[in-house]
């Protein structure tokens, strides 16, 4: 459930203070162009709301992503990991290697799910974080069932600090992925070492009743 309030609460500062102020920037270009005569002044509006609707569009296709990556559902995890690994590496500009492998039938739809939610909030951290130049994703299937290695070569930190906060620095995400990791009875391991890296570690089991 905090899991659920956390991402709606995060969900709606994006309509609001990012499409919102889009949608009021671009109610101001279209007032200046419908009260101007000045040609340049309308050609600058015009390019500005332009500019405008094509983030906007990316924006929201970034949240849709979030909300339920469709992906997931028409090619598989292990797909799903590889084009979502890559795209966030040449969007940032640093290096990734993704070993991600067909995982066999045995986890349950939210446990798929799941998966993939750790690899973006891994990567997520990376990104806003880490300050690396390179970053690795593995995906593979072990016995118990579903392992994700998430790891950089970043600025590293103290792990004992980071899981000691709780709602104070919700930014770090690593308490968010550790009950998603509980949710499932699953396994969560985290080594970071300053000015080197981190290691993400997690084991989503199959689904015994399946």
């Amino acid at each position: 459930m905090r899991l659920q309030e956390q991402e709606r609460r995060q969900l709606a500062h994006d309509l609001h203070d990012e499409i919102g102020q889009a949608f009021t920037t671009l109610k101001v270009n279209l007032q200046a162009i419908q009260r101007t005569t000045d040609p340049n002044r309308r050609i600058a509006s015009l390019n500005d709301s332009f500019s405008i609707i094509d983030q906007t569009v990316q924006r929201v296709r970034d949240m849709a992503l979030d909300l339920r990556p469709s992906m997931l559902d028409d090619l598989g995890l292990a797909s799903a990991v590889r084009w979502y690994v890559g795209k966030q590496g040449e969007r940032a500009g640093i290096r990734t290697k993704v070993d991600s492998k067909d995982i066999p039938a045995g986890l349950s739809p939210d446990a798929l799910v799941a998966c993939f939610r750790i690899v973006q909030e891994g990567v997520t951290n990376i990104l806003r974080h880490a300050e690396a130049s390179r970053m690795a994703v593995k995906l593979r299937a072990v016995k118990e069932g579903v392992e994700v290695v998430i790891e950089d070569d970043g600025a590293g930190f103290s792990v004992k600090e980071a899981m000691a906060a709780s709602g104070e620095r919700p930014h770090l995400g690593l308490i968010g992925i550790q009950e998603r990791v509980r949710t499932f009875n699953g396994q969560f391991h985290i080594s970071s070492v300053r000015r080197k890296g981190t290691r993400l570690s997690v084991m989503i089991p199959f689904d015994k009743t399946a």
